[in-house]
């Protein structure tokens, strides 16, 4: 209205009909400064009760941050501790099967001595009593004696051979289980087929040529004592870093579903899990039995550098 009064020389000068118009278009602009005024003020409250809310959702991330880090340090414990009853558990499966194994061997030695050697020094000794008794018959007395003692002693050996792992670090894998699989052939009819493939035994850690060597042993062991098997198929390859042996057999087979007393199996895997070999069984009743254990050599050895 003032800046209409300026221009125009003052209300007189104004035509009276344009005095409402003019009057209702300052109360428009006095209405317009208050709402504007009504304006800026709720924007100023909102921008404080954002600002409120920022700062509440702020507090309530940081809260939920540290009873997330606790949530995960529960759940790591609670993995932690499990993983630790786990390889406990492990651990004493291991040992009990390390045990039980022993104690077979023990068996089997004590066996051996008394049914075997004491039985034949035995007769070695009634032999040299009678020929000092009687000077006619001495000379063939002690001939067939020394012969019984000679017998004894090659009996010793191939129990101690039996016994003590096979110097791998001075004589090949292959050539150990060749020699090992040419033994049993030379008393048993079973046909026994083996396939090396790219063995490259320079990536072997001793540990696991042992480990092999071994659960080939176990292995026949089981097959001779269970399957009744006419054939059996002994392979094993080597590609890039992994390490892969099969023996497979055409006996009775059985039902992998069902436990089994034995600890055979048991000695396997116990073996192989030592140098974090993976142990495959697949059998069924009248079909035979395939083991399958894969390593990765890489980790085998350091698995062996950890251990030592």
């Amino acid at each position: 209205m003032r800046q209409v009064q300026k221009y125009a020389g003052g209300m007189d000068k104004i035509p009276e009909n344009f005095h409402a118009l003019l009057e209702a278009v300052s109360n428009s602009y006095d209405h317009y400064e208050k709402d504007h005024h009504l304006l800026e003020r709720s924007i100023e409250l909102s921008s404080t009760e954002m600002i409120e809310l920022h700062q509440q959702l702020r507090n309530e991330t940081a809260q939920l941050t540290v009873a997330h880090e606790e949530l995960k340090a529960t759940e790591k414990i609670r993995i932690d501790k499990r993983l630790d009853e786990e390889r406990i558990k492990k651990l004493e499966e291991i040992t009990e099967a390390v045990i039980e194994v022993q104690e077979r061997e023990r068996t089997y030695l004590a066996a051996e001595l008394h049914d075997n050697i004491n039985q034949i020094l035995a007769t070695s000794r009634l032999y040299i009593d009678t020929a000092i008794q009687n000077e006619s018959v001495r000379l063939n007395l002690i001939t067939e004696s020394k012969e019984f003692i000679r017998n004894a002693m090659e009996e010793i050996r191939a129990l101690c051979k039996s016994l003590l792992p096979p110097a791998l670090s001075h004589t090949s894998l292959i050539d150990a289980l060749d020699d090992f699989i040419q033994n049993i052939k030379q008393v048993d009819q079973v046909q026994i087929i083996t396939e090396w493939e790219n063995i490259d035994e320079s990536q072997m850690c001793d540990k696991m040529k042992l480990t092999i060597f071994r659960i080939v042993q176990e292995q026949f062991n089981n097959i001779f004592k269970h399957a009744r098997a006419k054939t059996i198929i002994v392979r094993l390859v080597q590609q890039n870093d992994g390490l892969q042996l099969n023996i497979k057999d055409d006996g009775i087979g059985f039902n992998t579903s069902q436990k089994r007393n034995g600890v055979g199996l048991q000695n396997i895997i116990s073996r192989a899990s030592l140098l974090k070999g993976e142990v495959m069984v697949n059998s069924r009743i009248g079909a035979g039995c395939e083991l399958s254990v894969a390593f990765q050599m890489r980790v085998a050895n350091m698995q062996q550098r950890l251990a030592s």
